[in-house]
Order: C-alpha cells, then sequence, then structure tokens
C-alpha cells in the first residue's frame, strides 16, 4: 500500500457523517479521494455523491497551495 492510500479516510456503509449524510457504498477510490454514494437525510433522502479528500490534499487545499 502506498502512502497515498494509508491517508485516505474511508467510510463503511451506514455511517453518518455530519449528522446529515448516510453512507451506501464507496464508488471510487483514488490516489486523492475517495467517492461515496450516500443519502442526504435533511433533502427527504436524495442520494448524493460525496467526495473525502485525503488529510494530506485536505490540508493543501485549505492553506491555499492546492
Amino acid at each position: 500500500m502506498d502512502s497515498c492510500a494509508r491517508e485516505l479516510v474511508t467510510f463503511a456503509p451506514g455511517a453518518l457523517l455530519a449528522d446529515r449524510f448516510e453512507i451506501l457504498r464507496c464508488l471510487g477510490i483514488g490516489s486523492m479521494a475517495v467517492v461515496y454514494l450516500a443519502r442526504d437525510l435533511n433533502r427527504k433522502s436524495q442520494l448524493c455523491a460525496l467526495k473525502v479528500l485525503s488529510s494530506t490534499h485536505g490540508q493543501d487545499i485549505a492553506s491555499g497551495s492546492f
């Protein structure tokens, strides 16, 4: 496993993010992020895609160096 893969945060189906998004399944994994199919509980259970950046890339975006 390379260093990028170890930095990715993963969530199991059924996990709840921000008390709003229920993770249904993983759609894809890349070197910078994981994309999930989720249900938005604040929008009548509408389906959406959530992209979760690796900790390293999330810090780059927050600092403006991305």
